[in-house]
């Protein structure tokens, strides 16, 4: 709910005998200072991490498992998924106004009046009630960390580097007419080639699959409940898909939402405003990386009455067509009223007026001139 200040004003101007009035004039450098509200765009890009990883046996994939195009090398892809653009109302860092009262200071009579403020510093209204409205706090982000989980190939490939083996050796030893027969054992280590490795994995996948299609076809004859059989059957899969990667690569993706704020000024209602550099193999960067994401604004110029009232001062919004492209591509956007990029204007110096200024744009929602 919006905030109100709510200032008493007690004025001990006074009216002159012929009864001169007494104007609230904007500009008289003894008031209170306003400011008018301005439109800040929040800018939300939803961005897809995906890291690649080569397999240790990547070389053996196509000859003994005929794997076509397995992971070749580590990579990471990013792509944008989703891009939304939200609106908020910040106080423009200028004075657009002050209020007070001028005129003859010879009457005994006080003269009040009620100025009513945002919390932010700009005008809600003059000498008449504000309406209930919302006005956009302030929000906070993040840099965005990316939790990308790498495969344990290593636990998968687990096993001795050297295997023992055994030659054995026959002697026949002939002495006169009799004949000895020797027999020896020779102990070595030899090393395991990748090769090997390989061939030892697929013998893996191969049992998996034979175990994985007995349980499925009752082969054990075993009355499994359905639940066991689908958390067996889920486990084989999982096993295979483990020791699969090992030869065609495994991937991890994570995404995260990268968040700016672009602020326009009054010189940027037709014009494009650099938000960011974003590339598939670098993702959002703010160097020359790949092409720029930018904001359009478009917004159709109207004739300004002229004018030189002193009054209170208010808005006449524009409306723009804010896009948002990286390079020639559409990414999202949409139609924003835009206070900056509109007028700005004064009601006449009155006495006794009622004003009604909307915290969202500035616009007189409500005047009463008497």
């Amino acid at each position: 709910m919006k905030k109100i200040l709510l200032a008493s004003l007690v004025f001990a101007f006074s009216l002159s005998l012929f009864g001169q009035e007494l104007k609230v004039n904007s500009g008289t450098p003894d008031g209170i200072a306003y400011t008018l509200p301005a439109k800040a765009f929040i800018v939300n890009i939803d961005v897809e991490r995906t890291d690649y990883f080569s397999g240790p046996l990547a070389a053996y994939a196509e000859p003994l498992l005929g794997i076509q195009n397995p992971v070749s090398t580590n990579k990471s892809v990013y792509r944008i998924i989703d891009v939304r653009i939200i609106e908020t109302v910040y106080p423009e860092n200028k004075i657009a106004g002050t209020l007070g009262y001028v005129g003859e200071r010879n009457s005994r009579e006080k003269q009040s009046g009620q100025v009513m403020m945002n919390e932010n510093g700009t005008l809600a209204g003059l000498n008449i009630q504000p309406f209930e409205a919302m006005v956009s706090d302030g929000f906070s982000w993040s840099n965005p960390v990316w939790n990308i989980q790498s495969p344990d190939f290593e636990y998968l490939l687990a096993a001795p580097n050297q295997v023992m083996e055994t030659d054995t050796i026959v002697k026949f030893i002939t002495v006169d007419t009799a004949t000895i027969k020797d027999v020896s054992y020779k102990h070595r280590l030899v090393a395991r080639s990748e090769e090997d490795k390989a061939n030892e994995i697929v013998e893996k996948i191969l049992k998996i699959r034979r175990d994985r299609l007995s349980l499925l076809s009752g082969y054990q004859e075993v009355a499994y409940s359905e639940g066991t059989i689908r958390y067996m059957d889920g486990q084989f899969q999982e096993m295979e898909k483990s020791y699969l990667s090992l030869f065609r690569g495994a991937s991890s993706s994570d995404q995260n939402r990268y968040t700016f704020v672009i602020f326009p000024g009054a010189d940027d209602r037709n014009n494009t405003i650099k938000i960011c550099n974003f590339s598939d193999d670098a993702g959002i960067s703010q160097n020359n990386s790949g092409q720029a994401i930018t904001v359009t604004f478009t917004t159709e110029e109207f004739a300004e009455a002229a004018g030189t009232q002193k009054g209170v001062v208010y808005r006449i919004p524009a409306t723009s067509e804010v896009t948002i492209k990286h390079g020639k591509e559409d990414l999202g956007g949409g139609i924003f009223t835009v206070p900056q990029f509109g007028v700005v204007k004064a009601a006449p110096a009155v006495s006794n007026p009622k004003v009604l200024l909307s915290p969202n744009t500035g616009a007189a929602l409500q005047t009463t001139i008497e």
